[in-house]
């Protein structure tokens, strides 16, 4: 005959050794993998680069009603801004 205290000890360690084996086969899913997010991630930099040059590309004509502020311009130049903007388009 199994005492009542040894009985609650085990009815908790099975309790606890579902409560693990459920937490490990609980993992969540891979939705994109490594490739997608390295891609993704390149891509996002690409596109913040065209759009700093492509500010830099815009103040370079005199015709346009307004400046962009140079901090948030890339190519310091009209030649400097289409070569990252041409730079990034490749990415």
């Amino acid at each position: 005959m199994v005492r009542t205290g040894r009985l609650r000890e085990l009815r908790h360690a099975n309790v606890f050794r579902r409560r693990t084996v459920a937490f490990r086969e609980r993992r969540r899913p891979l939705i994109h993998p490594l490739i997608v997010r390295i891609t993704h991630w390149i891509n996002a930099g690409a596109i913040i680069i065209m759009i700093m040059s492509g500010l830099e590309i815009h103040n370079a004509y005199p015709i346009l009603p307004f400046m962009v502020p140079r901090a948030i311009t890339l190519g310091g130049w009209l030649g400097g801004a289409t070569q990252w903007h041409f730079a990034a388009m490749w990415c």
